[in-house]
């Protein structure tokens, strides 16, 4: 979370009454200063639980801030206590972290050091969250962990979980399947190591579901996984593999639906270490397009050649980074392109002989780009320039966008707003 990161300090400061995390001052609802008391909630979940081992008239109840908590009522929002970008640096002074707790709304919790095996410095019946690093509501019993609702809304009881409440932790942990590792596929997460998750993909994107921990950096993956991004915001544990694995260097025909080693439909994202190829299996876009048509106009990633399944069609985010938030030119990419041309183990030659592999120098990211002599060759793009100005060292190439006049057709002139248009 950056600059918005408590101070170390607090995770070994004891959470007192009437501060942020802390319990409401001698049982009332009141904390010190401008704070406010978030006051216990319980909820009665059931009757009519179906396939819950105790019949249908079982309730059990959960408990939401427990023996109530007290957060700060954040400046300019006062009374309020929802985080904005405003206010986020004054939930970390008081050694909070801004994380989401209500569907319409960030709030300050208590920040905490997470840990396997603990629930850190949190209150009893407070787990330290290991997505947020926050001391939040834990559960207090198996129901919690294996009760959910249906797509009809329907209260059902998992009779298949092994899903269970750790005291420790106050954390849903369950112990995994024997020799379970990362990348594997999966439907549930019990079919995955210790404490593992499946990710889907409906909602992540992995097709068949895919084996993965959250916090490999203080839970270390099994087996042979690696602990990798993975573009979700935490490190997670992926099935290890070597970028550019199983191609001969100038022979396109080893490129095409290449896994590196990946199960079918993955391929392997460089993990981003320098001069190591080592890399973590990714969802990929693999598809019958033989011919290399990177610059070409597409409206899907299955219409563009994709060697090592990095085809995509345009790349927005790397456009971002290259001119900034120009208006209308973020979302405009670069038509078909391969991503990561420049990775290493990548095969130089993966662009082809009418392309060129561009380097973002800020973040690193690279893909490929159609060479070109003028705009008029740029079907796509309508721009044809040179990103250094230096032709001895980049070939020039079309882009989505123009910083000049020259690199639009003739006729046409660069606008403010970075797109080439007719000359009036």
């Amino acid at each position: 979370m950056g600059e918005t990161e408590p101070t170390p300090a607090c995770d070994d400061r004891m959470i007192v009454a009437g501060e942020l995390g802390g319990p409401c001052i001698d049982g009332a609802p009141e904390c010190d200063g401008s704070s406010v008391c978030l006051v216990e909630q319980a909820f009665t979940i059931g009757p009519n639980i179906q396939n819950h081992p105790n019949g249908a008239g079982y309730t059990f109840e959960v408990v939401d801030f427990p023996r109530d908590y007290c957060t700060p009522a954040l400046p300019p929002s006062w009374p309020d206590t929802q985080c904005n970008s405003e206010n986020a640096l004054a939930c970390a002074d008081e050694c909070g972290l801004c994380a989401p707790r209500y569907t319409d709304a960030d709030i300050c919790l208590r920040g905490c050091r997470a840990e396997v095996e603990t629930n850190s410095t949190c209150r009893e019946g407070y787990q330290c969250d290991l997505l947020f690093d926050v001391c939040d509501s834990g559960c207090s019993s198996d129901d919690e962990c294996r009760v959910f609702l249906n797509d009809m809304d329907e209260l059902v009881y998992d009779a298949d979980s092994s899903y269970s409440c750790n005291p420790q932790t106050n954390r849903c942990e369950h112990p995994g399947t024997p020799g379970a590792e990362a990348g594997i596929p999966c439907v549930r997460d019990e079919d995955c190591e210790s404490r593992g998750i499946c990710l889907d993909e409906e909602t992540f994107g992995f097709s068949g579901g895919y084996c993965s921990k959250i916090r490999c950096d203080i839970d270390s993956c099994a087996g042979d996984g690696i602990c990798a991004s993975l573009d979700l915001g935490v490190p997670l544990c992926a099935e290890r593999c070597q970028v550019g694995a199983g191609a001969d260097e100038g022979n396109p025909n080893t490129y095409l639906n290449n896994t590196q080693g990946c199960r079918d439909g993955y391929t392997c994202f460089w993990t981003g270490t320098p001069s190591d190829a080592t890399g973590a299996c990714v969802s990929g876009e693999f598809n019958t397009i033989i011919e290399n048509n990177i610059g070409s106009s597409c409206a899907d990633s299955g219409e563009c050649y994709s060697p090592f399944g990095q085809g995509t069609c345009g790349d927005p985010d790397f456009t971002c980074s290259l001119i900034g938030e120009a208006p209308g030119l973020c979302n405009t990419g670069f038509g078909c392109t391969v991503l990561d041309c420049a990775v290493p183990g990548m095969p130089a030659d993966v662009c082809g002989d009418d392309a060129e592999c561009i380097v973002d120098p800020s973040s690193g990211a690279s893909l490929c780009v159609a060479r070109c002599a003028s705009a008029e060759e740029c079907p796509f793009s309508g721009a044809c320039a040179d990103l250094d100005g230096d032709r001895l060292t980049l070939d020039s190439v079309c882009l989505a966008f123009c910083l000049e006049n020259a690199e639009c057709r003739g006729g046409e002139i660069c606008n403010d707003s970075g797109e080439c248009e007719a000359q009036r």
